[in-house]
């Protein structure tokens, strides 16, 4: 960020601060001077001081995101619009995301690389109706980039999601693995992007037939203090409760997803119903198809 930005940042957080009647001693855990010159646009945060001070002050990514443009990355707000839009995407809707992403884009390298390939592998798969796994190069990437770093930020966050569906089972499993072990240190500020990721996990799975593996992310599904998800339906880990269930050969499972889709029809919402029953397809009769 520019000096400018670290100035904007810290006037942000000594208002919100101020608002919200938090002392600098509250949140600032031994480093008043360094908060206090952070405030006036003097200095600025590690990444790991910013993220405890915005725990204790009730600030997460989506407050800094809706304020401060150096947090809009057009490569989350590329994935968000699909994921918000996922109910109804076709190959048209995925490339016109994808063009607007690499027109907004103003970032070079290998990250850029890595986000390009994976773009172009969903909207193959939307072409295809059916979803295509990546080269085994850029899985290896992937998985360096995410194994390496100890703590995710949102970025790490949005490329596991968006290409989970792309890469082999046990590449999904290890990078999954690695992100429950970070999520003690990472506290609240992405529950939203790890919920996602839990139910992604979870969704692809089952979309392999891989039944045994389950377990663990059913598991983290429900132990999810909120079920709120980043970009995605709220109806999501109920239904994938109710799935696993079903592929376990629970006796009232099919009657919960029945009544499940009955309030659906209910409350007309027809997108997330076919959806859902899309997935429920792909699912209990092993079809093939494109998913986010």
């Amino acid at each position: 960020m520019s000096a400018n930005d670290d100035k904007q940042l810290g006037a942000y957080f000594h208002k919100v601060r101020k608002e919200r009647h938090i002392s600098p001693d509250a949140v600032s855990a031994g480093y008043r001077s360094t908060l206090w010159r952070f405030e006036k646009g003097d200095n600025s945060l590690s990444n790991e001081r910013l993220y405890r001070v915005m725990e204790k002050m009730g600030l997460s990514m989506v407050d800094l995101r809706a304020h401060f443009k150096q947090f809009q990355s057009p490569f989350i707000t590329a994935l968000e619009t699909l994921f918000n839009e996922r109910a109804t995407l076709d190959a048209k809707r995925v490339a016109e995301v994808v063009d607007q992403y690499e027109r907004s884009h103003n970032v070079e390298g290998k990250l850029y690389q890595i986000n390009t390939k994976v773009f172009d592998i969903v909207l193959q798969s939307f072409k295809q109706q059916h979803n295509l796994k990546l080269d085994k190069q850029v899985q290896g990437e992937i998985e360096e980039l995410l194994l390496t770093n100890k703590q995710w930020l949102q970025y790490d966050y949005g490329l596991f999601i968006l290409a989970i569906p792309h890469l082999d089972t046990d590449i999904i499993l290890q990078c999954f693995a690695h992100m429950l072990q970070d999520e003690a240190a990472a506290g609240t500020h992405y529950a939203e992007f790890r919920n996602t990721v839990i139910c992604q996990v979870l969704l692809n799975l089952l979309v392999r037939n891989q039944v045994i593996l389950i377990d663990e992310p059913l598991a983290q599904l429900q132990k999810m203090r909120t079920v709120t998800l980043w970009g995605a339906d709220a109806l999501m880990p109920q239904f994938l409760q109710i799935e696993s269930k079903r592929v376990q050969g629970e006796a009232l499972a099919e009657a919960q997803m029945a009544e499940l889709f009955a309030v659906l029809d209910v409350l007309a919402l027809e997108h997330t119903a076919n959806h859902l029953r899309d997935l429920d397809e792909m699912i209990m009769q092993r079809k093939d198809g494109a998913i986010l």
